[in-house]
Parts: structure tokens; sequence; C-alpha cells
């Protein structure tokens, strides 16, 4: 059961809830409409009502998440026992080591599983399939370890974990749409023209091979194994690390989010598609600083679930 100090009133989060999927289809909208970008007219007002009511619903989730001190978070709280004796290196040491050490491992088992195959479907089901199941694997035997380490909130899986994400992701949609408008906003000023709704290669990968069984590999890697392996990585590790450095919450969240950011740019997505995840790794920062690892995890599962849903949509 989520406590009532994260909830709120049933009728304030009921009244969320109906702001951000309101936003949420608004964003859809523009989703629908790829072939907006080939014509000469931008349609300057509709992304302009859209910027305004994500604007305002974003105030509004702000300001309820204040009044309820949702935001505040306190430096002298370290949130598991033990934690505050362990040396920042040896957090951030932990992260590297787990990053570079699944690749290499999970990479070499999908160069197994594909062998000679250069098919694009095949490729990303190889990957999801060796990368992100020895990266479930490892982030899962990580966290267990670090919860019976240093006990607590910060690290270890209750049931009432993933309901948390939930509602978090539930107030952090205004938010999220308000990042990916200003995106559109800013890449079509620059461009002259709207950029492309799909602004990643799996979304484009997922949408383009329709009806194919091997797409499902995908999509669990990419709403399972990314956000469980990632969480662990920037926000249980990374975040840890400078956490312990510096001793301020609010300079760790954003500084894990730059660097959980600046990592994207790798995976060869447009430039304006950054400011979102900005905003969702600030997101993942502050759940799992209130909240623990687990449900940033499901923060980031349900934003990843999100952009396939609109890939697929925009796609029919």
């Amino acid at each position: 059961m989520i406590s009532r100090k994260t909830a709120g009133g049933s009728s304030g989060f009921s009244a969320l809830l109906s702001i951000g999927f309101i936003v949420l289809c608004c964003s859809s909208s523009e989703a629908a409409t790829t072939d907006e970008s080939t014509v000469a007219t931008i349609p300057w007002v509709n992304l302009s009502v859209r910027s305004a009511i994500a604007a305002v619903a974003t105030i509004l989730v702000v300001a309820v998440a204040r009044r309820k001190g949702l935001l505040t978070l306190r430096d002298h709280e370290i949130g598991a026992n033990g934690l505050e004796t362990t040396q920042p290196v040896m957090w951030f040491a932990g992260a590297l080591g787990l990053y570079i050490g699944i690749w290499v491992v999970g990479g070499a088992i999908a160069a197994l599983i594909l062998g000679e195959s250069d098919d694009p479907v095949e490729i990303g089901a190889a990957s999801a399939g060796g990368v992100y199941a020895i990266a479930v694997l490892a982030s899962v035997i990580t966290l267990v370890y670090l919860s019976t380490r240093f006990a607590g909130w910060r690290f270890g899986f209750a049931t009432k974990s993933p309901w948390a994400g939930c509602v978090w992701f539930v107030f952090a949609i205004p938010a999220l749409f308000l990042a990916m408008n200003v995106a559109v906003i800013v890449q079509t000023l620059i461009e002259g023209a709207l950029p492309d709704p799909i602004a990643h290669p799996t979304l484009e990968l997922i949408v383009s091979t329709p009806g194919d069984a091997r797409v499902w590999l995908i999509v669990a890697g990419a709403v399972i194994g990314a956000p469980v392996f990632e969480e662990t990585v920037y926000r249980g590790l990374v975040q840890t690390s400078v956490l312990r450095a510096t001793g301020r919450r609010w300079v760790a969240i954003l500084v894990t989010t730059s660097l959980f950011t600046m990592a994207h740019l790798a995976g060869d997505i447009p430039l304006h598609a950054l400011i979102p995840i900005f905003v969702l790794g600030a997101t993942c920062g502050i759940v799992c600083e209130r909240r623990g690892v687990w449900a940033a995890i499901a923060v980031h599962s349900l934003f990843n679930a999100s952009q396939v849903v609109l890939a697929v949509l925009s796609g029919q």
C-alpha cells in the first residue's frame, strides 16, 4: 500500500491522473501525424497548445509535490545502514565494472547466438536476449547483495516499491511530455521541420517489423532489461557514489542524470531526444532517493513502455 504522504488525497490523485492522460493524448496526436514533417506549414498552434497544457499540468504537479514534501530530500538521511562508512570510489568502480562486464559477457553471448546474420531484427533480438538477460540477472544479484549488506529501503525490494513507482510515474507524466514538446519545438526551430516522432533506433525496429515474434524479445529488453540494468548502474551505484562524495542528494541526482543523459549519445538518437531523457533521469533520481532503486526501475519501465506504445500508434 502506498503511504498517504506519497499518494496524496484520492481526489488530488484522480485530478493528476486525468491531467496526465490529457497530456498523453495531446502528445500522442503528434505521433499520429508523421507526415507533418514533410509539409511546409509547421503546426505552431498545435505545438503551443500541447506545450501550454503540459506546462500548466507540470506546475500543478510540482506545487502538489512541494506541498506534500515529496521534493524535500534531507541530506543527513542516508537511507541504508552502514552506507555512511563506504568510500565513493568503491561505488563508482562497482558501477563501471558491472557496466563493462555486462556488455563484454552479454555481447559475447549475443555474438554466439547471432552467428553471421546481419538481419537487424535478429541482431536486436540477440542483443536483447544475450545482453539484457545477463544484465537483469547480474543487476538483481547486485541489488540483493546490497540490500543485505546495507539494510534499508535504498536497495531492498518491497511489494509496495513498484506501486510507488507507478504513482510517481503518473505524477511525472506532465513534466515528461512537456520535455518532449519542448524538444520538438527546439528541433523544429533549428531544422525548420518537425522531427521524426520515433526518436530511437530500437523503437524504429519495433515499428518497422510488426508481426515478427522476435520483436517481443526486443520489447522485453526495452521495457524490462534496460530499466533494471540502467537503474542499478546509475541510480543504485553511480548516484550512491556521488552522494557519498558530496553528501548532497540533489547534487548526486543532477550529476548522475547528466551522465545518464550523455550515455545515450552513444545510442544514435537525435539530440532533441536528450531533453526528455534528462527529465526521466532526474525523476528516477528523485524516486530513488525517496523510495529506492526498485521504485525508480518501475518509473523507467513505464516510461519505456509508453514510448513503445506511442511508437506503435505512430506507425499505424
